[in-house]
């Protein structure tokens, strides 16, 4: 709170910045912001919209997306924050990335050879499970992958579709090596201590509604899409602490020179002791 309101000014900057490129978009329009491409390597146009948004305005975490390599704002972000962690990560590096379907899949897949794969296919399925279409099930509350297996697990917008995200945090540590990093990224309320929790599941296992349900984009379903269970506040770190985690901490991002603009780009990061 203290550092939000110490940097009010430039906050302020940037979001007059962002609201004017709003107000110049056409209401069904679509328009580019140039910057450098960290997955590209390259000067890249960047096309946001009002596409996925449910105020009228820009979806910045959501759009501006790279015309070449097909990623948004928050995946270009992540990637470049992936490979600057420390150690930097190599070609067969150990990896574990809870999606396969995406842009971000296609992106790792390309560069890191030692990457385990996964998609949320159905509750029936076993976590291991490989389908007709080489895509495998995981649960990330009961993963398949071995004890001290993975040096980096990253996961992108998926923790606040778990019901139980506690057990998930508790199988990520589990599954790192001593000294591996978890990088993820969630909705996060930066304003907010406690999480807010939208839907619940009861002891019956049905799902009780407590706020209008919200359905974010699902590879594996794309005309329903996936129930939100949460919106994270900063009850998350703590929970990652109980999990075994250090050095946990969220990590905020804004550059125009990368393209990357909005209320501040938002990761976690947390490691296992080594």
């Amino acid at each position: 709170m203290q550092y939000r309101q110490t940097e009010q000014a430039l906050f302020s900057k940037r979001r007059a910045f962002e609201a004017g490129l709003d107000a110049s978009l056409p209401v069904n329009g679509r328009a580019y912001l140039k910057g450098w491409c960290w997955v590209c390597k390259g000067p890249r146009k960047f096309l946001y919209d009002r596409l996925y948004s449910s105020t009228g305005t820009v979806n910045w975490r959501e759009r501006l997306v790279c015309q070449v390599c097909g990623l948004n704002n928050r995946l270009r972000m992540s990637a470049q924050l992936f490979e600057s962690l420390s150690p930097i990560p190599v070609q067969h590096s150990r990896i574990y990335l809870t999606e396969q379907l995406t842009p971000f899949a296609s992106f790792i897949r390309k560069k890191y050879f030692g990457t385990v794969f996964s998609e949320y296919i159905d509750e029936n399925l076993p976590s291991g499970f490989v389908d007709a279409r080489g895509l495998r099930h995981e649960d990330v509350t009961s993963l398949s992958l071995q004890d001290a297996r993975i040096e980096y697990l990253l996961s992108f917008d998926v923790l606040e579709h778990v019901p139980n995200y506690r057990a998930a945090l508790s199988e990520f540590f589990r599954v790192l090596v001593p000294g591996g990093v978890l990088l993820m990224s969630v909705p996060f309320l930066l304003n907010a201590q406690a999480n807010v929790v939208r839907a619940l599941r009861n002891e019956d296992g049905e799902i009780v509604h407590c706020l209008a349900p919200e359905y974010h984009g699902d590879p594996i379903n794309p005309t329903d899409g996936i129930l939100c269970y949460y919106h994270f506040g900063w009850e998350l770190l703590n929970d990652l602490r109980l999990a075994g985690f250090q050095e946990v901490g969220v990590h905020l991002y804004w550059s125009l020179d990368y393209g990357i603009i909005g209320a501040e780009q938002l990761a976690i990061i947390a490691r296992r002791r080594a």
